[in-house]
């Protein structure tokens, strides 16, 4: 029987994921890399930060139009819910990645609430609200400017939306680690791939055909 290594497997169809009028931008990987280092930092297990790389790396999964695609670019994204709602049902269903479908429903979900999933607060799961950080984290990066002159606005950014957007103490969290040159430098790093790939190790499962 076929013998999969998921985690690669996932890495490499979130580049088609990021496939847009722009191109490859490595968008999802980004996203999982600073979720795994925020999530290692906020003590959650090794299981569950397997879940949270399985729903960070194929997030957006349910944006399959051009328009979608393009809206998911504005930090302040109008009307989420609909791709959020359809990466839920793709993933849902299969046994191995089904950890992942409430976190990909709430990715989006506000601290504050008003979501449409009716969550907020602590009620949001965990990994939902690590990946609602990383990935605006990464939506206000452009790669037009040097990664370190980026950092303090986006920090300030960030901090702005703390009990807002964001879950405060995970916004704590993350500017500990932004102290870190290594932390922003890892984010563009040529390595990035492998690097993400060494946090979650190897995902072995066998493919029965039968």
């Amino acid at each position: 029987m076929p013998v999969i290594d998921l985690a690669r497997l996932l890495v490499n169809l979130s580049l088609a994921l990021d496939f847009s009028r722009r191109g490859l931008m490595r968008h999802h990987q980004r996203v999982a890399l600073v979720a795994l280092r925020i999530g290692e930092a906020a003590g959650i297990s090794f299981e569950e930060r397997l879940d949270l790389f399985k729903a960070a790396i194929i997030h957006d999964a349910g944006a399959v139009t051009w328009p979608e695609k393009d809206a998911l670019e504005a930090f302040d994204i109008r009307d989420p819910w609909e791709h959020c709602w359809r990466g839920y049902q793709f993933v849902s269903d299969v046994d191995i990645l089904a950890p992942a479908a409430e976190i990909i429903l709430s990715h989006h979900d506000r601290w504050r609430g008003d979501n449409p999933s009716g969550k907020a607060g602590a009620s949001i799961p965990l990994a939902a609200r690590i990946i609602h950080l990383a990935d605006r984290l990464d939506v206000l990066l452009t790669d037009r400017e040097y990664i370190l002159d980026q950092r303090e606005p986006i920090i300030k950014q960030i901090q702005l939306l703390s009990g807002r957007f964001f879950d405060p103490d995970l916004v704590e969290i993350f500017m500990r680690l932004a102290r870190a040159e290594s932390f922003w430098l890892d984010i563009t790093a040529p390595c990035l791939t492998e690097n993400l790939l060494g946090l979650v190790g190897r995902q072995i499962f066998i493919v029965d055909l039968t």
